[in-house]
């Protein structure tokens, strides 16, 4: 396996992880991928068009969303997805903007996104480490 195949698998995983936690907490468990496929198209007001295939990759690591997507899911999952206030709406002037955007300056916004994703869970992590020592493990 390439070394890019490597970043793009430990980045599908890392992203799973963060997809699953967020569904959990808005949803109290995951829900089917066909649930959140249909959920994800009507957020985005009819502008995405996702199979429940594509959901379940995303749930299994096996590869990330790319643009709109990635704005549908934090337009449903909101705090819960990036940990922030929710990046945009459909008609908004940033979904305006990413519509408008070369593949370029989308792979940037996806990596600016896939960071974001990464502190949270970062961040998310540490505090649990803390608050279990804090309980004593308990």
């Amino acid at each position: 396996m390439s070394q890019s195949t490597v970043g793009r698998t430990l980045n599908a995983e890392k992203f799973s992880v963060i997809l699953m936690e967020s569904i959990k907490m808005k949803y109290g468990s995951l829900i089917p991928s066909t649930r959140l496929a249909d959920e994800l198209c009507k957020v985005s007001g009819g502008e995405l068009s996702l199979s429940s295939e594509a959901v379940r990759k995303w749930l299994r690591g096996k590869s990330v969303p790319r643009g709109l997507a990635l704005v549908a899911l934090d337009d449903l999952l909101g705090d819960y997805f990036l940990n922030k206030r929710k990046l945009s709406k459909p008609g908004s002037a940033l979904f305006a903007s990413l519509e408008g955007m070369n593949t370029q300056d989308l792979i940037d916004v996806q990596r600016a996104i896939a960071a974001q994703l990464e502190n949270s869970y970062i961040q998310a992590t540490t505090e649990d480490k803390k608050t279990i020592s804090k309980d004593g493990g308990k």
